[in-house]
């Protein structure tokens, strides 16, 4: 448990410096296919759930994944934040995990949103 505990604080400082994480899938079912995570909610710790649901994909069976994060204004990782950069990963997406609650995006940031929705993709 200690041991998770400080990974999971390693990976929350490189965080806030970044606000997203991308992990690279190896082989599997999924290579060649990329999915996007949105996590931002003030209740459930998607911070710490998309990161880790992305890491099993990526690891074992081939997807890349890439978490993005509501962040402050300082660019800090903010559970429930209405600020999320780098939705434009969205474009070269093949599927969407939005783990968030109550948000009110920029307009600009809702648009990537809208553009892959109206895509067709999941």
């Amino acid at each position: 448990m200690k041991l998770f505990t400080l990974i999971s604080t390693l990976v929350t400082l490189s965080m806030s410096v970044h606000a997203q994480i991308v992990y690279e899938g190896k082989e599997g079912p999924g290579k060649g296919k990329h999915i996007v995570f949105i996590a931002s909610d003030h209740e459930y710790r998607a911070e710490e759930t998309c990161p880790a649901l992305a890491r099993i994909l990526a690891q074992h069976h081939g997807f890349k994944c890439t978490v993005l994060f509501g962040v402050d204004r300082d660019g800090v990782i903010e559970a429930g934040a209405s600020n999320i950069p780098g939705l434009e990963v969205l474009k070269d997406a093949d599927s969407m995990v939005i783990f968030a609650r109550f948000l009110d995006l920029p307009d600009a940031q809702k648009q990537h949103i809208v553009e892959y929705l109206e895509s067709g993709k999941p």
